[in-house]
């Protein structure tokens, strides 16, 4: 079913694009006077279009980044016909109730595989649709497939980790002296980060916007940092992590506690896939 709706008709699906279908009773429920950006299957932020371009675009030739690395873009599966069930919102957020609808939908139409490149933090297992619905996609051999976010874990030598926010794509380590300087928290001073800060991966803390320490560290190369903010959706491509303040006490005792105190910042971008493969 391809369903009409805000800058989305019907005669917009094709032979790719077979069905569009989209989800809010639940998100309307709670605030009936919330105004949505798109009232309808299209896509508000891009986040859905560019998942499934990467596990189903077709093949595009000429593609360049800035006239670098010239060649073909393609998806993992070009061949792949999509069936799209909008369950999140910009404006009103997502429903446990309302995801599970939409896949349920998905379910009854019978598609092979769902992807669902969002995720639940902190919902028990009894609340998380991706874990309630995955088993009833189990039961008629349909693989769903979700991220588990994009997590940064940071392992202080005295075998305390903590779990934080990253999304540096580089190396998948990194080891090195943790370095806490009261005077630097605040990672606004690039001579002193300099001449203080090498081959360590420095504390921020105090000081400035998170954004503002992240343009810092980058520009004047440090070897890696922890940012202790609430500011989780800010992203840097920087060999760090951002942890909570709840969690900066361990990290600023350690270092205060220890002569020559060490750190592991561990980068990992996963995803779950849970199900089988439909039965000919």
């Amino acid at each position: 079913m391809c369903e009409p709706g805000v800058q989305l008709k019907s005669s917009m699906c094709n032979r790719k694009l077979i069905g569009a279908r989209y989800f809010n009773k639940n998100v309307l429920a709670q605030d009936s006077n919330i105004s949505f950006v798109y009232n309808s299957p299209r896509d508000e932020t891009g986040h859905g279009t560019h998942t499934t371009s990467i596990a189903t675009g077709n093949c595009v030739r000429g593609v360049s980044y800035f006239e670098y690395v010239k060649g073909t873009a393609r998806g993992v599966v070009p061949c792949v016909r999509l069936a799209v069930y909008k369950v999140t919102w910009s404006r009103g957020g997502s429903l446990t109730s309302d995801v599970i609808v939409g896949i349920d939908q998905a379910l009854a139409d019978g598609v092979d595989i769902i992807s669902m490149l969002i995720s639940f933090r902190g919902a028990l297992p009894y609340k998380d649709p991706i874990s309630i619905t995955s088993f009833a996609a189990m039961e008629i051999g349909v693989l769903v497939y979700s991220s588990a976010e994009n997590r940064g874990t940071l392992t202080l030598d005295n075998g305390k980790t903590i779990i934080g926010w990253s999304l540096f794509p580089g190396r998948a380590l990194l080891k090195t002296s943790l370095m806490y300087n009261e005077t630097l928290t605040g990672c606004n001073l690039p001579v002193l980060l300099l001449e203080s800060a090498n081959n360590a991966i420095v504390v921020c803390f105090e000081g400035p916007r998170i954004n503002n320490q992240i343009s810092t560290v980058i520009e004047f190369a440090v070897t890696g940092a922890v940012f202790i903010s609430i500011d989780e959706r800010e992203e840097y491509h920087f060999p760090g992590v951002t942890i909570k303040p709840m969690d900066a006490p361990t990290v600023i005792n350690y270092a205060k506690s220890t002569i020559d105190p060490k750190a592991t910042i561990k980068f990992r971008q996963t995803f779950v896939g849970r199900g089988a493969k439909r039965a000919p």
